[in-house]
């Protein structure tokens, strides 16, 4: 069980860092329906994560490309080189889509609409950034992957995956939590804490993919 979740908790961490989600429960808590809009934004991040992550690892079982630690399975191997091959590729254009020095970060602009979005489109694009973003889907995988390693029971998986999701989605809810307890005191550091994650995105990513990535190859390779 411990070692199910020591494997887990650094994609999940990956996905944690992920800037974007963290801006996008941001505007929705400086919207008109803060509250009714952030909590459908989280509930859809949490089943976007949750989903593909169930999905994989029911594949995994089934195809036996998990196999046991003892002896790893070639296919495993594959899809874990695979996986890293395409994080570090992925990593390398966050990086070059860096702002250039003297430049500023420019907003995406579906960031725009974000603040004007109902609870239910506000679920829609939490479903959206966890379970179709190609790199959260990826880290995804390569958790469920790792899951399916330790050939735990169905039962006993359901504390690995719970940790998986929780440290995923902390980022994601904890703004909203707090602006639950303070929110007469919460919009000038959300407001800051936006601007920052925007300006240093591609960085942050690109540096949370190349140590992913590298991790899941390195596994990959050495199971090859």
């Amino acid at each position: 069980m411990l070692s199910a979740i020591g494997a887990i908790v650094p994609p999940a961490l990956a996905i944690a860092l992920s800037p974007f989600p963290i801006v996008a429960i941001i505007l929705l808590l400086l919207s008109p329906k803060p509250r009714e809009s952030g909590a459908a934004f989280c509930l859809g991040w949490i089943v976007g994560l949750l989903v593909p992550l169930v999905i994989a690892m029911a594949i995994a079982e089934a195809a036996d490309i998990g196999g046991p630690e003892s002896s790893p399975s070639r296919g495993a191997a594959i899809v874990r080189i695979v996986i890293g091959i395409a994080l570090i590729l992925l990593g390398v254009r966050r990086w070059l889509q860096r702002p250039k020095h003297g430049e500023s970060a420019e907003e995406p602009k579906w960031l725009a609409h974000v603040d004007a979005l109902t609870p239910v489109k506000a679920l829609g694009l939490g479903l959206l950034l966890s379970a179709v973003n190609p790199k959260e889907l990826l880290v995804t995988i390569a958790a469920a992957l790792a899951l399916a390693k330790t050939e735990l029971s169905a039962t006993a998986l359901i504390v690995p995956s719970a940790v998986f999701v929780i440290v995923a989605s902390l980022p994601v809810i904890a703004p909203l939590v707090a602006y639950m307890l303070v929110s007469d005191r919460i919009d000038p550091p959300l407001a800051k804490a936006k601007k920052w994650l925007i300006a240093n995105d591609s960085v942050i990513m690109a540096v949370v993919l190349w140590l992913i990535g590298a991790a899941v190859l390195a596994k990959g390779l050495h199971a090859f």
